[in-house]
């Protein structure tokens, strides 16, 4: 049985850059595709945060797609730039609208779905504060 006090870990990984060239010939020094790893451990707020986050941008993406009627499957993206830590960053309700109403200026859908859309995002954007 999961111990449920355990916390998530993260594990970040980087290559060391191969073009790089090295005149020692100590074979400890030219090791190479070291990777290096990093492990963070998160508390449970933190992680439930992150997850409201994923869920939120999951959505924001999904609904993006239908927005401007993409099929995932082709591998395209949708043409707006909607940066959700610029509309967090944001001070009041009316600066997040204008802002994602200038992003979504070239959506063909009826601006009714936009506007629902918006509004959603909004809604779940202040469960990210909470």
């Amino acid at each position: 049985m999961a111990d449920s006090s355990l916390s998530a870990q993260v594990k970040f990984v980087s290559k060391e850059n191969n073009n790089v060239q090295n005149d020692l010939t100590d074979e400890s020094v030219q090791q190479e595709d070291r990777k290096k790893f990093l492990t963070m451990k998160y508390g449970q707020k933190e992680i439930k945060l992150i997850q409201r986050r994923l869920k939120v941008e999951f959505w924001m993406d999904e609904e993006l797609n239908k927005l401007y009627d993409i099929d995932t499957s082709s591998g395209m993206m949708y043409p707006c730039d909607v940066d959700l830590d610029e509309v967090i960053d944001l001070e009041t309700n009316i600066e997040k609208r204008q802002y994602l109403e200038d992003s979504l200026v070239d959506c063909k859908k009826p601006q009714i779905l936009v506007k629902e859309f918006i509004e959603e995002l909004l809604t779940k954007l202040k469960t990210l504060s909470e």
